[in-house]
């Protein structure tokens, strides 16, 4: 599957963020970056305006995250729960321990978010069309 063409591309030091044409946004960690509180509220504003204040799926990349930003993220994702509808993961951190932490935190979600694991970008999508609103879809 093509990729979908990017609205509303914004990209920072530590996030890329986008939204694509079916409606479903975009959050890719950059290599390298810690991800803390700073970013996290950038991070928010940016996820909130593209949004329009909606909700809206979100596929996130976690490839390039590092064991602080899956714990930042993971505590305080609660915030986001105005803007985001589900979330789908792709990629995983190439550091074992990270990876672990990664996969307790998807077991123990609490958040009433739906959560999902995904090897490829087009199951993800696939998955993350059934929370597109047909009516408000761009």
């Amino acid at each position: 599957m093509a990729q979908k063409s990017k609205i509303m591309y914004t990209e920072t030091k530590s996030i890329k963020v986008w939204q694509d044409s079916d409606g479903i946004g975009h959050v890719e960690f950059q290599p390298k970056t810690e991800f803390g509180s700073y970013e996290l509220r950038e991070y928010y504003t940016i996820c909130k305006k593209q949004s329009g204040g909606k909700p809206t799926p979100i596929i996130m990349d976690i490839t390039n995250a590092n064991l602080r930003d899956i714990i930042v993220t993971a505590l305080l994702n609660k915030k986001f729960l105005e803007f985001t509808k589900a979330v789908a993961f792709i990629g995983w951190p190439r550091a074992l321990h990270t990876q672990l932490l990664a996969n307790f935190m998807l077991k123990i979600n609490t958040n009433p978010l739906p959560l999902k694991k995904f090897k490829k970008e087009k199951e993800a999508r696939e998955w993350l069309m059934q929370f597109i609103d047909k009516k408000t879809k761009k």
